[in-house]
This record gives C-alpha cells, structure tokens and sequence, in this order.
C-alpha cells in the first residue's frame, strides 16, 4: 500500500507547530535557565590552559556537561524528546565524575583526570611505532574491516616519533611524573581504566555512583537510559496495536509529549544539581552564596521523577 506524503510528514514529525503546546516550551525555558548558570560558572572560574593544572580536568567535564545540556535544548526545540536520552545519560556521567574529582577538594584527582588524557594520547602514538604488535593490530584491524577503503596508516617518520618523545618526557614531569610512574609499575591487568579508578578507586560507572551515594539514580535512571543508548528498546512502546481492529500505529521520530519533556527537565535539574553542588563549593567556594540563592537548589526545588 502507497503512503501518502501527509504519512511520512507526520512520521517524521514535520507537522509540528511549536506555538501550539505551550507548556512544553516553558519547560525549555527552564534548561535555558540550567545552561546559562552553568555557563556562567565555567566564564568565572576558568583561568588557564595548561595540563597541570589540577582544575583544569573538572573545567573540561563542566564544559562538556553544558554542552550535552545544549543539546537537549536543540532537540526540544525541534520536538524530539525521546533523542534527548542519550545526552541525559551522558549528563549525568559527567555530573558523576564532576562530584568525584571535587570531592573534598581533592586536587590529587583532577590530576588523574589529567594525565588519563595524556596516557590516551601516548597510546595513539604508541598504536603507531613501526614494526610494534600495536601497529600490526590495527593494521589487521583495517583489512578486515568492510570499510577499509576509509582507512589508512600514517608512516611511522621522525616526526611522530618526536612527538611521542616529547610527550613522554611531559609524563615524566611534575605534578604529573609521581602518578605515571605508579601506572607504569603496575601490571598491565591491573592498571585503572579509568582516571577515577586510581589507587584503588571505583573500577567503573556503577561502583563510582554507589560511592557516591546515588545506587538508585543509577539502577532506575541511568539503567534505562543506557538500554536506549545500546540501541536495545527502540522498539518498545513506539509500535501500538489500535483496539478489535489490531491495527498498528507507529510513533513519530518526534513525539512533543509534554509529560516527556516535564520528565527531561526533571533529570536535568537532578544533573544539575549533582554536578554544580560539587563544583562550586571545592572549585569556585565565593560562589557558595550565588548557588543558595539559585532557583534551582536542591534544597529549594525538589524536582520529582
């Protein structure tokens, strides 16, 4: 049976006319309000580029979580609230490690975060190293792959070589040079895949979250955000069957349910309140009386899921 163009407008939610739903707008209204705060906190407090910098890591996770933020915005904007969830989950990672690495004003971890970054570099170059089992891996990786076209490995030259030179020898140096050197000493098994994970910290998501004291944020919230994140509920609850006439009814790409947009905001203030109750206090601490008096605290607006 030939579908009409009406068909695959409504599909594809092209139909929509934002003005008519104004509650849902409001709602966006309020995480404009989440990102400016937010952003004005990242404007105030960040004051260096450089990587020893022990702030610097909790800065970069900030900007990031803002980041995702906006784009929950964009996508209300365009009625499409069930895309919003991949970048709720990632929120409140970031939140997560925002709360972890300002926890008791630990500079200690935002250099973990730190050189983590740099390590991941090391191992791209590393990946690289002429005749090294890393480069034969990946080369394999390329041919075997259907899109190997795509690829191509850069010559192992003098110049790659200098910078993983000069990379390393940043490893070796303070702050940074106590810490890469405890993660060279362990065995290769036992080093922290994470920067979270260092000196024994949590060896993943889960078991950062329970120390942190959220174990029911992750098992409800975070559980089933990652199901629509790992493509494994795409199709519940999207294809119904219309009473006697079993007739099937597809949801749209974008669905502007109200209620869903309500729950969006909803996680979003939780996230929030998360990541900027960690930050302020142990990263910007003169900014303690400007989040009492936020709109948003989580003394003020308990928001409900």
């Amino acid at each position: 049976m030939m579908r009409s163009t009406d068909d695959l407008k409504n599909f594809l939610g092209e139909h929509y006319n934002k003005e008519s739903e104004n509650p849902y707008w409001t709602q966006v209204e309020t995480l404009q309000k989440l990102k400016v705060f937010g952003a004005g906190l990242f404007v105030k407090s960040f004051t260096t580029e450089k990587i020893i910098d022990p702030t610097l890591g909790a800065h970069m996770l900030l900007r990031q979580f803002l980041s995702e933020l906006d784009a929950i915005i964009i996508l209300l904007e365009q009625g499409a609230t069930e895309q919003c969830n991949i970048h709720l989950r990632t929120m409140l990672e970031l939140a997560l490690q925002v709360e972890y690495m300002t926890e008791n004003s630990n500079n200690e971890r935002g250099l973990h975060y730190n050189l983590m970054f740099k390590l991941r570099q090391f191992g791209f170059y590393g990946s690289l190293v002429a005749g090294s089992e890393k480069r034969r891996k990946l080369a394999n990786d390329i041919s075997k792959d259907r899109f190997n076209y795509l690829f191509s490995l850069p010559e192992w030259d003098q110049d790659l070589r200098g910078k993983m030179d000069d990379l390393e020898s940043f490893l070796f140096t303070e702050p940074l040079k106590e810490h890469y050197e405890y993660y060279r000493k362990l065995e290769q098994r036992q080093r922290p895949r994470y920067w979270y994970s260092f000196y024994g910290g949590p060896k993943n998501l889960e078991q950062l979250a329970h120390n942190l004291g959220y174990p029911a944020i992750y098992n409800i919230i975070y559980r089933d955000l990652s199901g629509l994140a790992h493509g494994e509920m795409a199709i519940p609850g999207k294809i119904k069957f219309q009473g006697e006439s079993k007739k099937a009814e597809v949801n749209c790409l974008r669905e502007y349910d109200n209620n869903d947009c309500v729950n969006i905001c909803n996680y979003s203030i939780i996230f929030c309140q998360i990541c900027f109750h960690a930050f302020i206090p142990n990263i910007i601490p003169e900014e303690n009386e400007k989040l009492k008096s936020w709109e948003f605290n989580k003394n003020k607006f308990p928001a409900s899921i």
